[in-house]
């Protein structure tokens, strides 16, 4: 059985109104993972499942802040990864702030 690990799934750790989980790890995309998106405080925001190389979701309902998504595979592995939310990112190069 794969192994769920931080070196198997890449998801950026700033994001605006979509982030994608990319799966890096072959033997994990046939595999059912479960997620939830909480805040600082445990408060579950999303959750779901996918399977597959990559997931995108829009997370426009989000206010800007700092949030974890939480993975799980099979109820035994776990994993975390901290994401912030930041409206406008990423930031174009030709607007100006005075």
């Amino acid at each position: 059985m794969p192994q769920l690990s931080p070196s198997a799934i890449q998801i950026p750790t700033i994001v605006n109104d979509i982030i994608t989980i990319e799966v890096k790890d072959y033997a994990l995309s046939d595999t059912y993972l479960t997620y939830d998106i909480t805040d600082a405080g445990k408060k579950v925001y999303r959750k779901g499942q996918f399977r597959g190389q990559s997931i995108q979701m829009r997370i426009t309902h989000l206010r800007d802040g700092k949030y974890a998504i939480n993975l799980n595979s099979c109820d035994t592995d776990k994993c975390s990864f901290l994401f912030e939310k930041i409206s406008g990112f990423p930031w174009m190069s030709h607007e100006s702030h005075s």
